[in-house]
């Protein structure tokens, strides 16, 4: 309340939304050059899966470890460090000619990645207000969908078609968001004051919180006062201090307190995590399968059309998301519910229609892929709210990471299945989201 809400929360919601606008480019170019590799590396069915699942083991890995790399250098160092790291691959994997080298480069990406959405819900616990937070998070998680919607826009003006064109220059334009967050970060960002507070340093925290309320108030602030410091002091007492014993801090999470909220909470994560991941992973295989079953592949820039339709669709779930998160009647769980719910009808939808059927085929593609990114939307603050600062990194890192397992596993299954039918990867979209419905 004092230092309030202003220039500053939004600096580093912009920072913090590029780096999901990253994730969403580096996911949307990973599924636009697969079937692009296919042809040009002669990629065999088992590498095509492989290709997908490396990424989503670096998710896995970085996601588990995050919490003890962040709560060890902190969350500025950490943004700093592997934004850098993550343009600079992005720009050396552009000039790749071996796929093996490329999966290597591709998993620790994936392993970057992992290791630092975690600290967006967690920044937002610890910076935005209380009544705005849910939102706050909702908006910047939608922005996902915008890294989508970006990376299938560079598809469209790179490649010919789903299955052919310059992937190369493509994947040069996707490197460039993460040198921006490292840039914003380096200027504008500081480092958390509850974070710095609950580390042992008061006087550091409340300087940070002093440089942050300058910024919002200029010269309507007034500095902390000394009693002001001793109920930081007080406060910092009644809470737990971040934890680097990383053992004893998973014990924590599966403690009497948060044991059954723990298991439920890893349980939809890896469905939602399947079912989301597992949409836009198949949609270019999808999409590209049908132009050439229905001879659309003529029109070489109709299925990229089609995905930048899907992916523009998915980005509206920000929007119902964050007008019914707050609601007394919906709140979180009523709305992670619903969403779930009409994900697993939209693929059952999509199973029962006929290729040939455009636009019921493609409404639906386009509601699975809205209600299966609006269940992470809701997802992420509901998470965030429901541990302590001291387990909140661990609490959402470990969640992140159990349900990365689902994505590790859906690239094979899911080629496996496309090959089989090309149907058969929305049945168990399907049944992943009647799993998480109940859950």
């Amino acid at each position: 309340k004092r230092i309030t809400y202003g220039r500053y929360q939004y600096t580093v919601i912009i920072i913090l939304g590029l780096i999901f606008v990253s994730e969403g480019i580096e996911l949307c170019a990973l599924t636009l050059i697969m079937p692009i590799l296919q042809v040009e590396w002669n990629i065999d069915t088992n590498l095509q899966g492989l290709l997908g699942t490396v990424l989503f083991i670096g998710f896995m890995i970085g996601s588990a470890t995050s919490g003890l790399l962040i709560d060890r250098i902190g969350r500025k160092e950490t943004l700093q460090y592997i934004s850098i790291i993550q343009f600079v691959i992005g720009v050396y994997t552009s000039f790749m000619n071996s796929i093996y080298i490329f999966l290597i480069l591709r998993a620790f990406v994936g392993f970057l990645l992992g290791a630092i959405v975690p600290l967006i819900p967690t920044l937002c616990a610890e910076l935005i207000p209380i009544d705005r937070r849910g939102k706050i998070t909702v908006i910047i998680n939608s922005l996902f969908s915008v890294g989508q919607f970006v990376g299938a826009v560079i598809g469209y003006l790179t490649l010919n078609s789903l299955s052919n064109g310059n992937w190369r220059r493509m994947l040069l334009i996707c490197s460039l968001p993460p040198i921006i967050v490292w840039y914003g970060t380096i200027k504008y960002f500081k480092e958390s004051p509850m974070f710095i507070i609950l580390k042992g340093d008061i006087n550091g925290g409340v300087q940070i919180l002093n440089e942050i309320g300058k910024i919002n108030l200029g010269s309507n602030f007034n500095e902390f006062t000394e009693n002001e410091i001793k109920n930081l002091q007080k406060w910092k007492e009644n809470n737990l201090e971040i934890k680097t014993d990383y053992v004893e801090s998973i014990k924590n999470l599966f403690g009497p307190k948060y044991k059954k909220i723990t298991i439920l909470l890893w349980i939809n994560w890896f469905c939602i995590t399947y079912v989301f991941y597992g949409i836009v992973f198949i949609l270019p295989f999808f999409l590209n399968s049908r132009d050439k079953i229905l001879n659309h592949d003529k029109i070489e820039k109709d299925g990229l059309v089609n995905l930048m339709l899907t992916a523009l669709g998915e980005g509206s779930s920000g929007i119902l998301a964050y007008f019914i998160i707050e609601t007394h009647t919906f709140g979180r769980k009523n709305s992670l519910a619903l969403s779930h719910a009409m994900a697993m009808i939209s693929s059952l939808i999509v199973t029962l229609t006929d290729l040939d059927n455009s636009f019921i085929l493609m409404f639906f593609l386009i509601t699975g892929r809205f209600f299966s990114k609006m269940c992470f939307a809701v997802m992420y603050p509901f998470i965030a709210e429901i541990y302590p600062t001291n387990l909140r990194i661990l609490g959402i890192g470990m969640s992140s990471a159990f349900g990365r397992v689902a994505s590790c596993i859906m690239p094979i299954i899911s080629i496996r299945l496309f090959y089989v039918n090309i149907y058969s990867p929305y049945v168990t979209y399907f049944l992943f989201s009647l799993l998480g419905l109940i859950s």
